[in-house]
């Protein structure tokens, strides 16, 4: 399969997961591993839809990224890959 294919597959899975749980009224909340990287403060969301505090249980909001490189720097192909998202629906996934 190819790239635009196997991510078009995903997003679809992921639409279809919130429509799911849109349909079952279930409460949920997402979180994005961006957004909680980019901004801490994000996990009191997650603390108060859990209704506790990270403290009740040890917990911090330390988020610490592990790669350090860039993209280019652990995807081999990453030229490649740049140029199929470029011009994709796709190309916020690019650094």
């Amino acid at each position: 399969k190819n790239l635009l294919s196997q991510l078009e597959r995903l997003q679809n899975k992921q639409i279809l997961a919130r429509k799911l749980l849109y349909w079952t009224r279930l409460p949920h909340i997402e979180a994005c591993y961006e957004e909680l990287v980019q901004d801490p403060q994000q996990f009191g969301k997650i603390w108060e839809f859990l209704s506790t505090r990270p403290e009740d249980h040890g917990a911090g909001s330390n988020v610490v990224k592990i790669r350090k490189g860039g993209q280019r720097d652990v995807i081999r192909n990453y030229n490649e890959v740049r140029e199929v998202l470029t011009n994709s629906k796709f190309v916020t996934l690019l650094e």
